[in-house]
């Protein structure tokens, strides 16, 4: 059976690499694919985050659009849609983003969706982020993503489980 994808937005991508945390994701890669769309690799995240390759637990997918029922009126972007209908095309996919209005969308046609701050937070305590990391990297994380006072607390304490 296919693992589910785990569709990350340029908001999830973006926070992780501003905050040093981009290899974190990896830990995922035993129960999801991690999956953007190539529309976000490469028009939102590699312009202001070169990397020399895509890293091996990513896995980069073009998304057409005119064959996803995505013609909808909507506040999003084209490079949002593609990570909606990414999380689409996969049984058990979960959208992660921090994006309000990407993130009601995606429930609106019956997605998954994950905070990308949850996300960092599953991350940090899976072992994906060291505690130097963490402490090196969560306010750049906190200033990336405009969190509210009482959630980057909440970040900010973040413990890892034994």
């Amino acid at each position: 059976m296919d693992r589910p994808w785990l569709v990350l937005d340029n908001s999830v991508l973006s926070a992780f690499a501003n905050a040093g945390w981009f290899h974190g994701p990896e830990v995922w890669d035993v129960d999801y694919q991690l999956v953007t769309s190539r529309r976000i690799w490469e028009q939102e995240f590699l312009p202001y985050h070169p990397v020399e390759n895509t890293p091996e637990w990513l896995s980069v997918h073009k998304i057409d659009l005119e064959d996803a029922r995505a013609k909808i009126p909507n506040k999003l972007s084209v490079h949002d849609w593609t990570g909606v209908i990414a999380a689409e095309r996969s049984e058990r996919s979960v959208l992660t983003t921090n994006d309000f209005a990407m993130k009601k969308t995606a429930e609106g046609r019956d997605v998954e969706t994950l905070w990308g701050t949850a996300f960092a937070i599953q991350t940090y305590q899976k072992c994906g982020i060291s505690i130097n990391e963490f402490d090196i990297g969560v306010n750049d994380y906190i200033s990336d993503v405009t969190l509210g006072p009482d959630i980057a607390a909440e970040l900010r304490n973040t413990q890892k489980e034994p």
